[in-house]
């Protein structure tokens, strides 16, 4: 039988006291020591090129020709993954190539990158542009093919030369609320506080400055109500309020609310 007086149960603590200090200490080495292995490891690997960029893939381009993109893109090789510069190189394919709008990265731990791009949306050909589109930002941008984009087929042309910004915004408007649009329709903001339309055969469609859903109401209401006629008709005003005037014909017609 043991006995434990108060100098005993004191001695007890101390001794208990530098055993726990003794293991935060060796515990500490040891943390220390697996940590300093670890970034020895680490730069190790670094030096020896294990988390650099091995390549490039690219997806979402269509109006600008892969291979510059490539080009660009290729800078990212063979540098480490967490500061191979992604900003720096989508800043230069978005300058260099307009019909981009966004760029997107995304780096895996096994050197792969993929490139996300985000083109323009093409409102728009410009009128006797050379090949040049417009989007509804108002960016005008060539692609490397006039027909990488889906609709292409379908998108009208828009007159710029001459015209002001507001007008060139409510033109885009314009498109941009169409039900429906034609490759050989001709917009024309000449007059931005009156948006034009010629429709083939020099019909002149007056749209004004506004509320462009109700006007295309109203002459998709004028067409249909012309369509077998056959009379000429060189000009239809959608602006008067409530109805359209339509001239060319014997008098004038009243069409649409």
């Amino acid at each position: 039988m043991r006995y434990f007086d108060r100098k005993s149960a004191g001695r007890l603590r101390r001794q208990r006291g530098r055993s726990a200090r003794l293991k935060a200490v060796l515990g500490a080495v040891l943390i220390a020591g697996a940590m300093a292995g670890g970034a020895w490891g680490f730069r190790s690997l670094e030096a020896k090129g294990c988390f650099n960029v091995r390549t490039v893939v690219i997806s979402g381009q269509r109006m600008v020709d892969e291979a510059g993109i490539t080009e660009q893109a290729n800078q990212l090789v063979g540098k480490p993954l967490w500061k191979a510069g992604y900003s720096r190189v989508a800043s230069q394919l978005v300058r260099r190539h307009p019909a981009i709008r966004q760029t997107s990265f995304r780096a895996w731990p096994w050197g792969r990158v993929e490139l996300s791009i985000r083109e323009r949306k093409p409102v728009a050909i410009i009128h006797q542009g050379n090949g040049s589109l417009i989007d509804g930002e108002g960016v005008v941008f060539k692609p490397d093919s006039t027909r990488a984009w889906e609709g292409w087929e379908k998108t009208p042309q828009l007159i710029i030369t001459g015209c002001s910004q507001a007008g060139i915004w409510r033109a885009l408007r314009l498109i941009e609320s169409a039900p429906w649009v034609e490759p050989d329709w001709l917009f024309d903001p000449s007059h931005e506080n009156d948006i034009r339309l010629w429709l083939p055969g020099g019909v002149g469609v007056h749209f004004g400055n506004g509320d462009f859903a109700r006007q295309w109401q109203k002459l998709g209401e004028v067409l249909a109500s012309l369509e077998g006629e056959g009379q000429p008709v060189c000009q239809i005003d959608l602006r008067p309020r409530g109805q359209a005037v339509v001239r060319g014909l014997p008098g004038s017609k009243q069409a649409g609310q």
